[in-house]
């Protein structure tokens, strides 16, 4: 009888051993060490939470309405009715945006420029069947020195110039990028009202810039937000 006894109080502090162990002591371990008993949050979770959309900015003229999404560390500021710029938490990029009545537009591309498409991408935008968010790098020659433009932003595509160009082909190809979404609304001056949404690297000159300077900026972390920023964009009208 005595036997079974110190058996049955072996195998009861085992079990509790090994249930302090793996339970008790891992838990304690996800605990910070101060004794405020807070999770503590690993640097890629503090960064993905702030890289979140939790902010939406709407803007509306003529019964047009133009909406995205922002994380709460960027920064709007308004410089006239219905029209600003978004700036990235670290300051490296900024949106401008507009919902605008605009007269005509256009112009010319010389396909015998020297500038040529040095690469590009593009994703379908929720806006409209035309509308796509574009990325691309022009390579162009000025005197003997190489150099290097670039764009990015919500852009009308209706004649497909962007999705149908290919690294190596003229600059002209381009050519839908930056020019103004169509909404189907009419301000009272009776003109259409247009959305604008272009983005820029702070620092980085859009025409004359580097190789080195736009593959850098394209590849940072601020950039691929940027880039879920104008995906998020939509338009009601």
């Amino acid at each position: 009888m005595v036997i079974i006894v110190i058996l049955t109080l072996l195998v009861l502090g085992l079990l509790g051993f090994v249930f302090w162990q793996n339970f008790v002591v891992a838990k304690d371990a996800t605990k910070d060490t101060n004794g405020s008993g807070n999770q503590i949050v690993t640097k890629d979770e503090s960064r993905e939470d702030a890289n979140k959309l939790t902010e939406t900015k709407s803007i509306t003229e003529s019964g047009a309405t133009f909406s995205f999404k922002y994380p709460k560390n960027w920064t709007i500021k308004e410089t006239e009715t219905n029209q600003g710029n978004l700036s990235s938490a670290d300051g490296s990029i900024y949106y401008d945006y507009s919902l605008i009545p605009m007269g005509g537009f256009g112009g010319t591309c010389d396909q015998d420029d020297t500038a040529k498409i040095s690469s590009l991408g593009w994703d379908t935008s929720l806006l409209s069947s035309s509308t796509i968010f574009t990325e691309f790098v022009l390579a162009g020659v000025e005197g003997n020195s190489s150099i290097y433009s670039y764009g990015f932003g919500l852009a009308d595509d209706a004649y497909d110039y962007f999705k149908n160009a290919k690294a190596g082909e003229s600059a002209c190809n381009t050519a839908g990028f930056g020019y103004p979404i169509a909404t189907g609304a009419v301000a009272a001056d009776g003109n259409p009202v247009y959305v604008i949404f272009r983005g820029y690297f702070k620092g980085i000159d859009r025409s004359v810039g580097t190789k080195e300077q736009i593959t850098t900026a394209f590849a940072s972390d601020s950039y691929q937000v940027a880039r879920q920023i104008a995906l998020s964009a939509t338009l009601k009208k």
